[in-house]
Formats: structure tokens, C-alpha cells, sequence
């Protein structure tokens, strides 16, 4: 619902205690702000985003229209999907918008609640993602993926610093993270998740799976282009890394571009417990490894592995670190190994570290026949793969195998090499859920993996359960992929999923995903109309509908015609000729067939047969019965026709077309006809007809004249007779005159015979109409 945003409900929720950040904050927004704080302008709001509504327990939340940092406006439809942005309540994140909305509160808490796909408007295309936090407003609150997954982060930026899902951070935390297929692009400063993380930034478990990372200057790396001060713990990367032809220090890793710390007195950078299996590839200087491409000063990198691949065109290669060297504070690598291909032509190139200054570097290992560098590396040992590949060449050095590192005999984990122990527990929920199909029974959806889940659990229940402890399970799950079945119709439903790992770990559950079955609703109407008749007053109906729905008609398994909108109401099809016909009710992915199946026939007409038995009738006959019609109970009509008889002189002399009509059961009407000839009767040809009577003009038009000639002979009628020999009028000759007329105004051009009907005898005298 459209809201008022005022000064104050703002920052509702999030106490900044450093007065300074916040005037940054109100200067990158000034103009609204100012506007706001003047209390001359609200803003209406628009309401919440199409993936779901949202709440704060102190007030609404607030949306404005803000500044996009890529230029003009970005309208924000909904900040999070709740909280408040503390530590106890924090803002919660399910969508790509609300990812977008964190750069908003720098300082704050978030949370992320569902899997987010950011291969969304605008973020798929362009420059991409805008990274969260830059150089002078960094990132310094706390992100927690919740055991979620991001996928599609897209970020073209070659020319920019400070690229990563985050770009700068200062004193964060972020923890509990995947980011998948990611494609990132950037200058200096470039990783998946944070391209610098600085100020005692903590990155706690957060997986970088299949990353393309270009990184076209120096510090870059799967996970962090750079960590400062900062600590990392229990991370990895997997994917490609590339640097370009510029020729200059790289300082690039699979994990991260390099580990730092201020000269003189900085504080400990940590890597621990972390690993990389990133190819990377570089054409320009030196420094870069496979884990690791530079360090400095005072770091810590303990119980670490890399596999993978480096190669390059210039010095300083290495599997696990390229460089290291500066400053005279501890710098140390303990229990930690390399598996890694490494290939470069300069100087410094081994199969663990590359070019250093000093270090303390503690039982570390490497694989002589993968890396291909036989040197004698001052931090590690050489091993060939088998020896590898056995626990006791690392119990030997004091490994911890009771809590950090695992084995597999078997050589199915991690191909035999050691892994970490926590690596068993990453278990993520699904991704990518979908509906594929909804009917008023049934609902299909389907989703995507995270890692390694081996089988999943699933509840369902009407809208508003706790899965925890409510609903119904689904059970024999067997593929990314479920059909639940004997739902009711018109009914809201909410489904949960979560992942069953190795070492039976679950992920933490995933939903609601909500849906709604199809209301079912009962077809009626069809019958049928008669063949050669259009099929007016035919319809189909369906006597309910929902709003949100389109409702198609379908004839013979066809489409037919547009789709109606539910109105809620009855929906009718008029006019429906012959087929069957069914209805299918459809809003996106959720569609049915309505109840019922509707045919609609054109009847055939009924097969009439008519044998009258009557040829020719004198025209001074009387009336007679007409029969021989079938089926029985038909009806007759015809010139002189009337209750089933015939009358000769109501017909008149002539031909007579006589019909028999029969209707069956359906109202559909048959007929057959017959012919009866009406003659005078009236004895036979006088003399030649100008001896008794003349007829002019001829060819005549409008009027036709006759005269007797011959008085010793008493004219009785008349009669005009057409080419068919059907009488078409007749005329009586009133007193006695020399000379009558007849009109023909109503014959049409053609030929006639007059009959001139005596006493003594006819004549009869052909003309033309013209």
C-alpha cells in the first residue's frame, strides 16, 4: 500500500553512533534528504516487490525513490523483507532488490533468507552488479548468507578498483555464504565475494563455486582480491582465473590476490583452514599462486591445500604462494599443501612458494609429479603422488586428523588428497525452486543442487505452517524434482526443502514457497443444430471462474478462439458449432482442465421421401387427399394446398410444385417434392385464334390488349400461361366490349400463351414480355 516517507522512519531501527557516517550518508542523497528534512515534499511509496510483502516490528518499512549509482533513478519497491537491521533483528534479504538495498545501510546487520539468482534486469547485463561499499564508504556491518546460495553475479568492469560482490570492506563480517557461476571483471582489487576486505573484516564460511574472474592489473583472487588486516576461515574457491598481457606484478590467486599487512607494526592477516582448486592463468610479471599471490609483512596461513593449476609468462609461481617477503613480523606457513600444476618460464617458479624473504613455514608438503618443479623448495617438502595420497606422510609431521583434516582410503574424496573436516558439513539448501506444473491436484517444482546433497526433505501443508514441526513430509525423493498429488482445488499451499548431506548434515530449510491449486469448476451446455443452419443459441459454458485466471476454450484438442479472463462468474462461449470441447484454466505455470467435456453436433437433416401418385387434375375437379409421404406425420404445402388436400381450382391451371415436410425428434426438417399438372379441362383447340379473337402488341410491355372478333362466339376467361405451362393470371371479360385490357406489369421478360377460353372452344395465342 502507497505510504508517506517522513525524516526519521529513515533510520528507524539502525543507531549509528558515529554522527560523521551519517552526514556521508545524507550527502550522497542530499537532495532528498534536504527536501524531506524541510518537510516539504512526501514521497509516496509504492508497495512491496512481485516476490513477497514484508514487515518491521517498530514501524513500516521504508522505500523511496533513491539514487542509482550507475546514473538517473533506481524506484526501491520494498528495502528487505524484514527486520530492523540490528544484531538481534536483523534486515532480511530474499530478493535481488534487497540484495541491492544493503549498500543503503553500511553499518547494518542483514540476514539472507532464500537463494538469490542475480541474473535479473539490471544486473545481467552492462556493467553488471554495482559492488556493495567503495574506497570512502566501505561496507562495516555484518552479512549472514544463512547457509544460502547467490548465483549469476555478473560484474563487467575492467577499468574500476574494488570489484566483488562487495567491493570494500572495513571491520565486516560475512559468513555463511555460496556464490555460484559468477563472471567478474574488474582492475585492481577484484575477488567473488570482496574485492578488499580490510580493518579486521572476518570472511567466515563462504564458497566461491565456478568463477570466471578476469582481473586486468594486480590483487585478485576467487574469494578476495586483497585481505588487510582481516582474517579468513574455512573458505574455498573452484573455477578459472585470468590475468592479462599488462606487463606488471600480479599478486593474483585461486583464493586471494594477496594477504597484507601495513609496514611497520600491522596487524596479522589469517588464512586458515581454507582451500582453492581456481586454474590460474597470467601473461604479465610475477606473483602468482595457486592459493595465494602475494603476502606481506605478518600473516598467518595455516592448514591450507591447493589443487589446481598455474601457469604463466614471468617469475614468482607457485601452488600455494607466489611471493613472500617485507617487514620483520612473523610470517608463517605451517600444515599445508600443494597438489597444484605449475608453469612458468622465470625464476622462483616451485611447486609451493615462490620468491622469498624469510619465513617460518612448518611441516608443508607438495606434489613433485602434478606440480612438474623439482627445485628444492626451502617451505616444503616434495612428495611423490602416492606418498600424497597416504595419511601417515602428514600424521608423521604432527597433522591434526582428529579435528582439521580428513581422509579417504578409498581415494572417491578429494581423489585421495587430505581435505579439511568441515568440508563434510557444507550442506546447502537447494536453489533455482520452481513450479513446473499446477493443477487443482497436483504441484510439480523443481530445483537445483547446491553441493553434494545426496537427498532432500520436503514438507507441505496449507499456507502459514512451521516446518519445523507442522506439516506433511513428501517422501521418496530421488531426484531434483517432486510431484505432490491429492491436493484440494482452489486451495493456498506452502512447501519447504532442505538438503541431507554426507554425514547426514541438513541445510537449513528453504520457503515457503507458496502456490495455489486451480479451483475446479463443471462445463455445461452444447447440444446440437440442424445441418445447413448456423449454430445460434449453442453455447458453452462454465459456471465459475477466479480472477487471475485465463480460461481457454479448446475444440477437438485445439485452441479455439481467445481466452476469456476470469471474472469470477459464469463464462460463456456462444455460437459453438460442431466438435468437443473442453476448457483449461491457466495463470502462469498453474493451468487445469475444468470438470466436464462438451460436444457440440450438426445434426443431420431426416431423409423424406414423397410419392404423391398424382399426374394431372382437371382444374374443375374437387378437392383430393394428398398421401405418400414418409416418414409419417410430416405436413404438405404447395399452391392450393391446405390440412393435407389439394384443391385444383384454388391451384389453378397449371404446374404445381407440392412439398412434404417432416421434423424429428431434434427440430431439424427434411423435405421432398412433387409435381401436379392442373389442366381446364375444357375441350379441345377452337379454329385458328385470329378468327375468333386478336392479341396486340406483340411483344408487349405493362399493358396487353384483346379484342373478339367473331360474335357468334361467348368468351369465358382468359388465363396467361408461363414457358412451364403454370398458369400465372387470369382474367374474365366484363360485358360486352370491342376491345379489353390486361395488365403484365408483374411478369417478367420471357415467353407466355394467352388462352382465350370459349363456349364453343380455346384458342390459344403465344407472346412476348419484354
Amino acid at each position: 500500500m502507497p505510504g508517506v516517507l517522513q525524516w526519521g522512519v529513515l533510520w528507524r531501527g539502525v543507531v549509528y553512533s558515529n554522527m560523521k557516517k551519517i552526514m556521508q550518508r545524507v550527502l550522497v542523497f542530499s537532495s532528498l534528504l534536504i527536501i524531506l528534512m524541510m518537510g516539504i515534499l512526501p514521497v509516496v511509496l509504492p508497495g512491496v516487490d512481485a516476490a513477497g510483502s514484508f514487515s518491521l516490528a517498530a514501524a513500516p518499512e521504508p522505500q523511496a525513490a533513491l539514487t542509482n549509482p550507475e546514473g538517473g533513478s533506481l524506484c526501491l519497491r520494498g528495502h528487505f523483507a524484514g527486520g530492523s537491521g540490528t544484531a538481534h533483528d536483523p534486515f532480511l534479504v530474499a530478493t535481488a532488490h534487497h540484495l541491492h538495498n544493503v549498500r543503503l545501510f553500511p553499518e547494518a546487520h542483514f540476514k539472507q533468507i532464500a537463494g538469490i539468482d542475480l541474473d535479473v534486469h539490471p544486473w545481467n547485463q552492462g556493467a553488471g552488479w554495482v559492488p556493495i561499499g567503495g574506497n570512502d564508504d566501505p561496507f562495516g556491518g555484518s552479512y549472514d548468507g544463512n547457509g544460502n546460495l547467490i548465483t549469476n553475479l555478473f560484474i563487467h568492469r575492467p577499468s574500476t578498483n574494488m570489484v566483488g560482490l562487495f567491493g570494500h570492506t572495513s571491520a565486516a563480517t560475512i559468513k555463511n555464504l555460496m556464490i555460484k557461476d559468477a563472471v567478474v571483471n574488474g582492475n585492481r582489487f577484484v575477488g567473488g565475494l570482496v574485492g578488499d576486505a580490510t580493518n579486521e573484516s572476518h570472511i567466515e564460511h563462504v564458497y566461491i563455486e565456478n568463477i570466471m574472474l578476469t582481473v586486468n592489473h594486480r590483487h585478485g583472487g576467487g574469494l578476495l582480491g586483497r585481505a588487510m588486516e582481516s582474517t579468513v576461515f574455512r573458505c574455498y574457491s573452484t573455477g578459472s582465473l585470468q590475468r592479462g598481457e599488462l606487463w606488471d606484478w600480479n599478486s593474483i590467486g585461486g583464493l586471494i590476490g594477496s594477504l597484507d599487512s601495513p609496514i611497520p607494526d600491522g596487524r596479522l592477516t589469517t588464512l586458515e583452514e581454507s582451500f582453492s582448486t581456481v586454474n590460474v592463468t597470467s601473461g604479465a610479471h610475477n606473483g602468482y599462486g595457486g592459493l595465494v599471490g602475494s603476502a606481506w609483512v605478518h600473516i598467518l596461513i595455516k592448514n591450507c591445500y591447493s589443487i589446481g593449476s598455474v601457469q604463466g609468462k614471468g617469475h614468482w609461481a607457485a601452488g600455494i604462494l607466489a611471493e613472500l617477503q617485507a617487514g620483520s613480523l612473523p610470517k608463517t606457513i605451517k600444515h599445508s599443501y600443494a597438489a597444484t600444476y605449475v608453469n612458468a618460464p622465470g625464476g622462483g617458479v616451485s611447486g609451493f612458494m615462490g620468491y622469498q624473504t624469510g619465513g617460518l613455514y612448518q611441516d608443508n608438503f607438495f606434489d613433485v609429479e602434478v606440480s612438474g618443479q623439482s627445485w628444492n623448495d626451502p617451505a616444503a617438502t616434495g612428495k611423490s603422488t602416492a606418498e600424497m595420497k597416504i595419511r601417515q606422510t602428514y600424521t608423521n609431521a604432527g597433522w591434526d586428523f582428529n579435528e582439521v583434516w580428513a581422509h579417504d582410503e578409498t581415494h572417491e574424496i578429494n581423489n585421495g588428497y587430505p581435505f579439511l573436516q568441515w568440508q563434510l558439513d557444507v550442506c546447502l539448501p537447494p536453489v533455482s525452486v520452481a513450479f513446473t506444473s499446477i493443477t487443482a491436484s497436483t504441484a510439480s517444482l523443481e530445483w537445483q543442487q547446491g553441493i553434494a546433497e545426496t537427498e532432500w526433505k520436503m514438507r507441505w501443508g496449507t499456507t502459514g505452517f512451521n516446518p519445523d514441526n507442522e506439516g506433511t513430509p513428501a517422501t521418496d525423493i530421488v531426484n531434483t524434482g517432486f510431484t505432490l498429488t491429492g491436493l484440494d482445488h482452489g486451495t493456498a499451499y506452502d512447501i519447504y526443502i532442505r538438503s541431507i548431506c554426507r554425514e547426514y548434515s541438513e541445510s537449513n530449510w528453504t520457503g515457503p514457497f507458496t502456490f495455489a491449486t486451480v479451483s475446479r469448476f463443471h462445463m455445461d451446455g452444447g447440444g446440437h443444430y440442424c445441418e445447413g443452419t448456423e449454430p445460434t443459441g449453442v453455447d458453452i459454458r462454465l459456471d465459475g471462474s477466479d480472477a487471475g485466471f485465463a480460461y481457454q476454450l479448446y475444440k477437438n484438442d485445439t485452441p479455439h478462439g481467445v481466452s476469456k479472463a476470469g471474472t469470477g462468474g459464469v463464462l460463456t462461449w456462444h455460437n459453438a458449432d460442431a466438435g468437443t470441447y473442453t476448457v483449461y484454466a491457466h495463470s502462469g505455470i498453474a493451468g487445469d482442465w475444468m470438470s466436464g467435456e462438451i460436444s457440440v453436433v450438426e445434426q443431420a437433416l431426416p431423409e423424406v421421401h414423397l410419392a404423391l401418385g398424382l399426374d394431372n387434375l382437371c382444374i374443375d375437379g374437387p378437392p383430393v387427399a394428398l398421401s405418400g409421404g414418409e416418414p409419417e406425420s410430416g405436413y404438405y404445402t404447395g399452391p392450393g394446398v391446405s390440412n393435407d388436400m389439394f384443391d385444383p381450382e384454388a391451384a389453378g391451371e397449371g404446374v404445381h410444385d407440392i412439398y412434404y415436410t417432416y421434423e424429428d425428434g431434434n427440430g431439424c426438417a427434411g423435405s421432398a417434392t412433387e409435381v401436379i399438372i392442373v389442366n381446364d379441362c375444357l375441350g379441345a383447340e377452337g379454329p385458328p385464334a385470329d378468327a375468333w379473337v386478336k392479341l396486340y402488341p406483340n411483344p408487349a410491355r405493362g399493358t396487353l390488349y384483346y379484342e373478339p372478333v367473331n360474335d357468334s362466339v361467348e368468351l369465358i376467361r382468359v388465363q396467361i400461361i408461363d414457358f412451364r405451362g403454370k398458369l400465372v393470371s387470369g382474367h374474365l371479360p366484363e360485358g360486352s366490349k370491342q376491345k379489353y385490357s390486361i395488365d403484365i406489369r408483374g411478369l417478367p421478360p420471357g415467353g407466355y400463351v394467352a388462352r382465350f377460353v370459349f363456349a364453343e372452344g380455346r384458342v390459344s395465342v403465344p407472346f412476348v414480355v419484354w
